[in-house]
């Protein structure tokens, strides 16, 4: 498997204020399991991509950009869910005195 982002891991008040919060998590759950799927049935290696001398087949090379885009895709997710949680009244927690 692909050195993989962990999972989301929202709180219940960023799923009370937003209701695009739960399609999110389930975006990136479907993503990460894309791209586990091709990774364990392509085996894509970026190092043979690199090499001049190595013509990698269609599906190597289709399933490397596959999975490149996905963790594109899920790190802006992330930072999605990073502005929204900015977004949140501040908890008491958040005071430091």
């Amino acid at each position: 498997m692909t050195r993989g982002v962990p999972p989301f891991d929202v709180g219940d008040e960023l799923l009370h204020h937003f209701a695009d919060v739960p399609p999110i998590v389930i975006l990136d759950a479907a993503l990460a399991t894309v791209a586990t799927v091709v990774w364990d049935e392509h085996r894509p290696e970026p190092l043979l991509l690199l090499d001049p001398d190595h013509v990698p087949e269609t599906a190597c090379l289709t399933s490397h950009m596959i999975i490149e885009r996905i963790r594109e895709l899920r790190h802006l997710l992330r930072l999605h869910i990073a502005e929204m949680k900015r977004a949140l009244p501040p908890g008491p927690d958040d005071y430091p005195f």
